[in-house]
């Protein structure tokens, strides 16, 4: 029984090692002090705690092209692998799919505007919601097994290289931000499309 199961130890710790090495990476931990912002980027909040990283945006965006769209055939038979921050400073590899949470027309109108849902290679019930676009960049979702949930965002709007990984208790609570710009994350025109920044089921800031 104990060769059984530091066989299965060891079995687990190479998928854990091979997750990780399939899964292209594209981020690069950063110094808090190292960070260079462009003088035309905007810095809407700063969390308690937070770890900062660079991301190569295109080749992420390229990556994620690749993915299939979910619930289909092709879904079953590939599975499209990032890494993705965690709020803990680790990296961590998810498999993700397309999903389509535009409706048609939008979607046609707004191509370049893509969300992309998943699930960890090695946390088992840990779930992964990506948004990709060029007004906010990259915008990640990550709800952990015990109901708890992380955050991947640009670093400061109006520029692509610089992002940040924390915890929502680390939200700064004090902060009285617009609810069109912290609940949604919506491009601009675009009513009714969002990454939720809250958790799911949360209620949607009103049309103004």
């Amino acid at each position: 029984m104990r060769q059984l199961s530091s066989l299965l130890l060891v079995f687990g710790l190479f998928s854990n090692m091979f997750a990780q090495t399939a899964a292209p990476n594209h981020w690069n931990s950063v110094a808090l002090d190292a960070v260079a912002l462009p003088a035309s980027a905007e810095r809407l909040f700063e969390p308690y705690v937070y770890t900062a990283y660079t991301l190569n945006y295109d080749a992420m965006v390229a990556t994620l092209a690749q993915a299939p769209m979910e619930f289909t055939y092709e879904a079953q038979q590939k599975a499209c692998t990032v890494q993705i921050p965690q709020a803990d400073g680790t990296l961590e590899p998810f498999a993700v799919a397309y999903t389509q949470v535009m409706a048609p027309g939008l979607a046609a109108r707004f191509p370049e505007i893509r969300t992309y849902a998943g699930e960890s290679m090695v946390t088992p019930g840990k779930r992964v919601r990506i948004t990709t676009g060029p007004y906010h960049g990259l915008n990640v979702m990550i709800i952990r097994p015990d109901k708890g949930v992380e955050y991947v965002e640009s670093l400061a709007k109006g520029q692509n290289l610089y992002y940040m990984a924390y915890d929502r208790h680390n939200f700064p609570k004090e902060l009285n931000i617009d609810a069109k710009t912290m609940a949604g994350q919506r491009a601009p025109d675009m009513p009714g499309t969002y990454t939720d920044r809250y958790s799911p089921g949360a209620p949607k800031p009103q049309e103004r």
